[in-house]
């Protein structure tokens, strides 16, 4: 696993958008390999992770 924390997006889908594109450059992915994205509320306590993203290049 590699956390990268990113700027504010407007919406998930552009977030999942950017973070999956960072993975690719980042991880020299390649067709057909697996990112999990996590993510959650940025309220400054840790523990808050609700979302789970799941995705194939």
């Amino acid at each position: 696993m590699i956390p990268v924390q990113t700027e504010h997006f407007p919406n998930m889908e552009v977030l999942n958008f950017f973070s999956l594109r960072l993975a690719k450059e980042t991880l020299n992915l390649k067709k057909g390999d697996t990112v999990v994205m996590t993510g959650g509320d940025t309220s400054g306590k840790s523990g808050n992770t609700n979302v789970i993203r799941i995705e194939t290049v």
